[in-house]
């Protein structure tokens, strides 16, 4: 039998033993160099973080990686240099993501600098 993902998981308990958490407080972005640098307050009781990216703060968001983050830290590396996005972030149980963080955070990765040959 393959192995289950939390979302799959989530599908197999009644909807009354559901538990949810709060979405991650102090959703905070940092531009990077080949990067955008996301941290996060973590949540008690979270089993993991998705992180969702869009291309506009109302979304629609998608989630980034095809398995959950164990705490914060998390460096973007795959957005495009110089492109805008914008950020946000859920607490994941045994029964699946909780709320995303109601307001989205932007971000946009600085393109690599040419080295400059000396004279």
């Amino acid at each position: 039998m393959p192995p289950r993902n939390a979302a799959q998981h989530a599908l197999d308990r009644p909807a009354a033993m559901a538990v949810s958490l709060p979405p991650p407080a102090a959703l905070r972005s940092e531009d990077g160099t080949g990067h955008v640098f996301l941290t996060w307050e973590p949540v008690p009781g979270a089993r993991g973080y998705l992180v969702h990216r869009s291309a506009f703060a109302e979304g629609p968001y998608e989630p980034l990686t095809g398995q959950s983050l164990p705490r914060p830290p998390y460096a973007d590396t795959r957005a495009e240099p110089g492109r805008g996005y914008w950020y946000k972030v859920a607490a994941l149980t045994d029964d699946g993501p909780g709320p995303l963080t109601p307001t989205p955070v932007p971000g946009c990765v600085k393109a690599r600098g040419m080295s400059r040959s000396r004279l």
